[in-house]
C-alpha cells in the first residue's frame, strides 16, 4: 500500500525543497527520534506501514543526508518532510476504518532537548472517505497541519496540499456551576450526567454578554448543567490572530474543549458566534449534543442585499476611523467622535465595552476585523452537502433580517432538525433585548 504513495510523496518534497530558500529558521540538528501516533475517534493505532515509510525518507533517519549548503533551511526542511509523512500514514490508516476524522500527531526530539510536535487533522464525508481509500490522494480543503515546538514555533508549510492551522487559546468563565449531587439510586439523574452549555459571543461581544443570561439559565433549569462562555479570538481576554474564518474558530473552540475536558457540549451562539457554532456542529458532530443559534443563518451576507449587515460593517468602518485618523485616548473622547456615525447611545456604549480605559487602548485588533469581515459575513462553502443531524433550535428577532425566509433552504440543508421561533418585537441582539423570553426558549429546549 505504501508504494501507491511514493510518487506523489517524493514530488511534495522535492516542491517542498525548491521553496526553503525564503524561509529562516535558527540551524539545529534532529537526532532523527521520531514517534508517529494516529488517533481514529479515542481508539490509536499504531502502524507497521508508518515504519515502513519512515524508512524509505532517509532524511529522517540519517543524519548525513541532512547537511546543506544553506544550514538555516534544514530544520523547516526535515519539518516539512514530517508533515508529509505524517499525511501518508493517516492515508494508509483511513483507508482501513470507516470514520470521518482523523487526528495524527508527530514529535521530532532535537539534540538539545527540543521538540517539534505536528499535528495533521483530516475531515472528509463518507464518499470522500470511499475515494480517498481508492485513490490515495486528499481534497486539499481537506487537510489542516499545525506544528508547535517548546520555543512555540509555527512551521510555515508552502504546500499545494496542505494548509497552516493555528489555534489560539481561548479564555473562558463559568456563569453557574450545580452543586454536586450524591446519590446510590440508580433512576436519579446525578449533576454530571447532563452535558454543559457553550455560550459564544457575537462580533465585538465577548463572554460578559452572557453574565446575566449565564447565570439566570443555570438557576432555572430542572436538569442541573454547567453553563460556561468563552472569549472567541480576536475578542475580549483572548488572543489575537491573523485568520477569522468559521473553521479556525470552531478548531479554537476545540481545543478548549479538550483542555477543559469536555467530552460533548451544548451550544448556544449568537450572530457570529451562533455561525462559529454552527461550523463546529458540522465539522465535529460527535462533540456537540444540541445546538441553538441566536439570529443568525449560515449564509453569506453582504451589504447590498442585507442592510443589517450593512449596518454593522459601517460601524467597524467607523471604529477604524477613530483608531486611525482621530487622537481620541479616553472613553469620553472616542464616545464623542463615533457620535456621528453611531447616533445610538446604546450602541456606542456596547462598542466601548472593548476598550481598556486603564491602558487606553482597543482590547480587540480593530484593523484585523475590518480586513476580515468578509469571511465573517460568509460561512464555509466547503461545508457544503454536510449535515448535523441532531436538534437545532433558532431563535429569530422579530425585528432583525438576518434570518429571512430566503434562508430557510441553506438552513434546512445543513441542519434537517432544526425549528425556529420567532421573539416578536426583538431585534438582533434578541438575548439581551428579551433575556426572560430568550431563557424561558432555553430551558425548555435544555430541560426537553
Amino acid at each position: 500500500m505504501a508504494s501507491y504513495l511514493m510518487p506523489a510523496f517524493l514530488q511534495q518534497v522535492q516542491q517542498q525543497q525548491q521553496q526553503q530558500q525564503q524561509h529562516r529558521y535558527h540551524n539545529r540538528t534532529l537526532t532523527g527520534n521520531m514517534s508517529i501516533t494516529v488517533t481514529i475517534g479515542r481508539v490509536e493505532s499504531r502502524d507497521a506501514s508508518l515504519a515502513r515509510i519512515a524508512s524509505m525518507v532517509p532524511s529522517l533517519n540519517d543524519s548525513n543526508s541532512c547537511r546543506s549548503k544553506h544550514p538555516r533551511t534544514r530544520s523547516s526542511r526535515q519539518s516539512t518532510m514530517m508533515s508529509i509523512l505524517v499525511m501518508a500514514c493517516v492515508t494508509i490508516v483511513m483507508a482501513r476504518q470507516s470514520t470521518t476524522c482523523v487526528d495524527a500527531f508527530s514529535t521530532v526530539h532535537h539534540w538539545n532537548g527540543k521538540s517539534d510536535r505536528t499535528r495533521l487533522r483530516v475531515l472528509f464525508t463518507e464518499s470522500q472517505r470511499h475515494s480517498i481509500k481508492h485513490s490515495f490522494s486528499f481534497p486539499s480543503s481537506l487537510i489542516t497541519t499545525k506544528t508547535t515546538s517548546s520555543r512555540s514555533r509555527l512551521t510555515s508549510l508552502q504546500s499545494s496540499s496542505m494548509l497552516q492551522e493555528t489555534t489560539v487559546s481561548l479564555e473562558w468563565t463559568e456563569f453557574f456551576t450545580p452543586k454536586t449531587t450524591t446519590t446510590t439510586s440508580p433512576t436519579i439523574e446525578t449533576d454530571q450526567q447532563h452535558t454543559p452549555v457553550l455560550l459564544l459571543h457575537g462580533l465585538l461581544g465577548s463572554k460578559r454578554n452572557f453574565s446575566s443570561l449565564g447565570r439566570m439559565l443555570g438557576v432555572q433549569l430542572d436538569k442541573p448543567r454547567r453553563v460556561l462562555g468563552v472569549d472567541l479570538r480576536n475578542h475580549g481576554d483572548s488572543q489575537h490572530a491573523p485568520n477569522m474564518s468559521y473553521r479556525d474558530m470552531a478548531l479554537d473552540v476545540i481545543d478548549f474543549m479538550d483542555a477543559q475536558n469536555l467530552d460533548k457540549v451544548v451550544l448556544v451562539g449568537h450572530s457570529m458566534g451562533g455561525k462559529v457554532a454552527q461550523a463546529l456542529a458540522l465539522l465535529y458532530p460527535e462533540r456537540v449534543d444540541g445546538l441553538v443559534v441566536l439570529d443568525i443563518a449560515p449564509v453569506t451576507y453582504s451589504r447590498d442585499q442585507d442592510p443589517h449587515w450593512k449596518a454593522v460593517e459601517d460601524i467597524l468602518h467607523a471604529i477604524y476611523d477613530v483608531v486611525v485618523k482621530s487622537d481620541a485616548t479616553t472613553a469620553t473622547e472616542i464616545d464623542k467622535a463615533l457620535q456621528s456615525s453611531i447616533p445610538d447611545p446604546a450602541l456606542r456604549a456596547f462598542v466601548l465595552t472593548n476598550y481598556d480605559t486603564r491602558r487606553q487602548q482597543w482590547k480587540i485588533p480593530i484593523a484585523t476585523l475590518v480586513h476580515q469581515l468578509e469571511q465573517i459575513a460568509g460561512f464555509d462553502d466547503s461545508l457544503d452537502g454536510v449535515t448535523f443531524d441532531g436538534d437545532v433550535f433558532i431563535i429569530h428577532g422579530g425585528q432583525s433580517r438576518f434570518v429571512r425566509h430566503a434562508y430557510m433552504d441553506a438552513i434546512s440543508s445543513y441542519f434537517p432538525n432544526h425549528m425556529l421561533t420567532t421573539v416578536r418585537g426583538a431585534g438582533h441582539w434578541v438575548h439581551a433585548e428579551a433575556p426572560d423570553d430568550v431563557t424561558a426558549l432555553l430551558k425548555r429546549y435544555l430541560d426537553r
